[in-house]
């Protein structure tokens, strides 16, 4: 059985270098993500977090996003279970 992972990809903001990727320790539901990035569809992209966005997913991570010093993303890959 295949499922979607979503996590957080990390960039530096200047320069563009990947930085590594944060895990949510309790992964927001689809519903919920396509409500805060306003999307219909099922997300397969990857998705810029805005300060706003930051605001609300920072709960579900277990560390703060320094929105003024890297660029994040909401990324996904299929894992098989």
């Amino acid at each position: 059985m295949k499922k979607i992972i979503r996590f957080i990809s990390k960039f530096e903001k200047f320069g563009e270098e990947f930085i590594g990727v944060l895990n949510f320790k309790n992964e927001p539901s689809l519903e919920f993500l396509q409500t805060i990035f306003n999307e219909t569809g099922p997300m397969y992209e990857e998705y810029w977090i805005t300060k706003e966005i930051a605001e609300i997913i920072e709960p579900y991570l277990d560390e703060k996003l320094e929105i003024n010093k890297y660029d994040y993303f909401l990324s996904c890959e299929e894992n098989i279970v």
